[in-house]
């Protein structure tokens, strides 16, 4: 991928007009990779700076959700609020571990069901599996608490590692895949891609536990 990147930003050096659009998804797709990897092998050691990302996003989606169904604000009055409703949940994570260790066993669980919902059996999609697989999730993370959070960053790393091998094979954008989960793919590459998953949460789970040590 960082080949790919080089050799479009050489191309857009010499031909000024090379497509900026395929440089700046490349850019972001390196990004994405870089997140990803240190949120597979290196999730529990930035517990807090996590959690604190998870409560920015949901104080985000929040602020969002409420503004589009109930206030409806424009402008700076929606630049305040949302500000505001985002570093209220990115504190309150940041701080209160036992509501965010449940809260973020929610959000990954959300994640999970949704980009696996087509690999389901059709009784198994509904609303109120959602919910129980949800509150399940959260329970089990704060009980678990490290291990839960080693388990949950790896598989948020895995996830996204998928999405960027999805853009680069089929030349899509980024956060495709984790929008539209393998009910956008074929049965065969479904499969692999969630063996892929697989593999990659227990390997970057096992590492982040002590499990699996590198030799220097």
């Amino acid at each position: 991928m960082l080949s790919r990147f080089l050799t479009l930003l050489q191309l857009s050096t010499a031909n000024p007009a090379a497509d900026s659009q395929e440089i700046v998804r490349h850019i972001t797709l390196l990004i994405l990779f870089v997140v990803a990897v240190v949120l597979l092998f290196w999730g529990k050691k930035l517990l807090h700076v996590i959690l604190f990302l998870f409560g920015l996003t949901g104080g985000l989606a929040i602020a969002i959700g409420t503004n589009n169904f109930f206030f409806h604000l424009q402008g700076v009055s929606l630049a305040v609020y949302t500000v505001v409703l985002a570093l209220t949940g990115a504190v309150i994570l940041s701080f209160a571990l036992t509501f965010s260790f449940f809260l973020a066993g929610n959000t990954l669980a959300f994640f999970a069901f949704n980009s696996c919902k087509s690999l389901l059996p059709v009784s198994c999609r509904e609303t109120w599996c959602l919910i129980v697989f949800c509150l399940l999730c959260g329970i089990l993370a704060t009980a678990l608490k490290e291990q839960a959070i080693a388990l949950f960053s790896a598989f948020g790393g895995s996830l996204i590692i998928l999405d960027v091998l999805f853009s680069l094979i089929f030349q899509q954008d980024a956060l495709l895949f984790l929008q539209g989960g393998f009910g956008i793919l074929d049965t065969a590459t479904a499969l692999i891609a969630l063996l892929l998953l697989v593999l990659l949460t227990v390997v970057g789970t096992m590492y982040q536990l002590g499990k699996i040590k590198v030799r220097s």
